[in-house]
């Protein structure tokens, strides 16, 4: 029953602005990251980034409270040190967001 008109809504739609993240050793990325709450009442999530040391990663709004229905935008800064500090490679970068009241409702993007 894959088309179920009665399949609940996910409340949580997350996306990002780009798929593939470049950050270059010493120089800041930044990404957009748009929540949209779809479940029936006001929810406070909290935005968090795995895969990479957490010095590289700042988030302007890590916990954000967004209404039923609202679409709100956090920046996401990716600063990893300079080269002579850093061995270049991939790292496997993962957006996590949860709703702080039902933890259950949770999306992770890679990015």
């Amino acid at each position: 029953m894959a088309n179920d008109p009665f399949q609940p809504v996910q409340p949580l739609l997350v996306r990002l602005d780009s798929k593939e993240v470049n950050a270059l050793p010493g120089s800041v990325t930044k990404m957009s990251l748009f929540i949209t709450n779809q479940g029936q009442s006001e929810e406070f999530f909290e935005v968090s980034a795995q895969g990479i040391p957490l010095a590289w990663v700042s988030i302007t709004t890590p916990v954000i409270r967004i209404s039923t229905g609202e679409e709100k935008e956090v920046q996401i800064n990716i600063q990893p040190p300079p080269p002579e500090q850093v061995q270049a490679g991939r790292f496997p970068l993962v957006i996590r967001v949860v709703s702080q009241a039902h933890p259950e409702h949770h999306m992770e993007m890679e990015a």
